[in-house]
């Protein structure tokens, strides 16, 4: 019983949410708080007895760094962080590297069969993940807070290297918050081999429209784990605010459910893949860009529904719509988009740049037509979509484009021709 109350009392003061606790005879200044009961039932690590502090004006830096170190090494495990603001202002290593690196499990060189480490990191509640706040939260919540402002490191938290990471990281309840215009990103995890994000939310300067600032830098809120990376990806509950990217996409994203992007330079960036993801739903607010590819060779993506708010003028003018979608021929897959215009009505107008490989249909029952040069590159027999511009409509015959006419073409597996009209 002695060494459980030990495991069980704490070294440091409770958290705000650690109001309660019980005074142990014999040692009156060490109290068993709520936090420590709860984490030790649960089989978790507490982050304050690391000497973390989560004060918000002690820099907690080198301590997180040291937690995820102990906890991976150990073979991996649960840390929970109470509410409170944990303060990262200092990095590890020099330039070029992150604030917190994650711990490398593996040669980096594949897949291990020996070694597969999971770190779970636990806040206190899930924050607001859609809806525009002018105060922001913080009772209540777990925030890691980066006050770095130059550009001398690229992630406040990262998995380091090119090769695979055989740690899985598991992410969840916790708010993200960078300075306005940030130029590094929030959690990187490009290299990680599994990923499960789960109510999470980033912001840069704010979670109001009147207050975000335009971003100019090429940063991310989220990078998720890459092609030939990836292994599993799972994220819902997501929430991006101001920042120049909302989510860096990678591949093998099987259940994104209820990710936001709320006036961000583009929503979604998607580099190459082999595996595409599936997004259930995906909304984008006030961005500039709903999807961009950044893809060299091919990349699969497909979104069950996709809700976009134009800032139609309402807010400042780099929110207002570029495009829609922003691809050179590398994207492929399908979308099913539905389109409002800020403080007036919904519209059907979904523009494109380029995006020939994707079958993009409204919510409201139409699949949206394309010019006959359109028409994606490297189509598969039995395609169907309807174009703008056929020269012909009699059923059977070659399409070309050059007319006037709205007809639905199917590709027999050699030609695009005539299936009604």
């Amino acid at each position: 019983m002695s060494s459980l109350i030990h495991d069980l009392v704490a070294t440091t003061a409770p958290s705000p949410l650690s109001l309660a606790y019980v005074e142990i005879p014999g040692a009156l200044d060490r109290k068993l708080t709520l936090d420590n009961l709860f984490a030790t039932m649960m089989g978790w690590h507490n982050a304050k007895n690391f000497g973390i502090v989560g004060d918000g004006v002690a820099d907690d830096t080198g301590a997180i760094q040291a937690a995820f170190q102990t906890i991976v090494t150990a073979g991996g495990g649960t840390i929970f962080f109470p509410a409170g603001t944990y303060l990262l202002s200092t990095a590890q290593g020099g330039t070029g590297v992150a604030q917190v690196e994650f711990p490398v499990v593996g040669d980096g060189a594949g897949i291990s069969t020996t070694q597969q480490v999971t770190l779970r990191i636990l806040g206190a509640l899930p924050p607001p993940t859609s809806g525009e706040l002018t105060a922001l939260p913080v009772d209540g919540y777990t925030i890691f807070k980066s006050t770095m402002t130059t550009g001398t490191h690229t992630s406040v938290f990262r998995s380091p290297g090119t090769g695979r990471n055989n740690l899985h990281v598991d992410w969840r309840d916790s708010i993200f918050q960078c300075p306005a215009n940030p130029n590094y990103h929030a959690l990187d995890c490009r290299y990680q081999q599994d990923t499960i994000f789960r109510h999470l939310l980033a912001h840069a300067g704010g979670m109001a429209y009147s207050t975000v600032t335009q971003p100019t830098h090429s940063a991310a809120a989220f990078l998720f784990p890459q092609q030939h990376k990836a292994v599993g990806v799972s994220a819902q509950n997501m929430m991006v605010w101001g920042y120049p990217i909302g989510y860096y996409l990678g591949e093998l994203l099987t259940d994104g459910i209820n990710l936001t992007a709320s006036a961000c330079l583009e929503a979604i960036e998607q580099p190459d893949n082999t595996h595409p993801n599936w997004l259930h739903s995906f909304t984008a607010l006030e961005c500039a860009r709903v999807i961009k590819s950044v893809a060299s060779g091919s990349a699969g993506l497909h979104i069950g529904q996709l809700d976009i708010e134009n800032a139609n003028g309402q807010f400042a003018g780099w929110m207002d719509k570029i495009n829609h979608i922003d691809d050179g021929g590398q994207l492929y897959g399908t979308l099913n988009y539905h389109v409002v215009n800020a403080n007036s009505s919904e519209t059907d107008t979904f523009t494109k740049s380029g995006g020939a490989n994707l079958i993009c249909s409204n919510q409201r029952g139409f699949v949206m037509p394309v010019a006959v040069s359109a028409l994606p590159t490297t189509p598969k027999a039995g395609m169907v979509i309807p174009v703008t511009d056929s020269n012909t409509v009699t059923w059977g015959a070659t399409i070309a484009g050059g007319g006037a006419n709205p007809v639905l073409a199917v590709y027999n597996g050699t030609n695009w021709t005539v299936a009604g009209k």
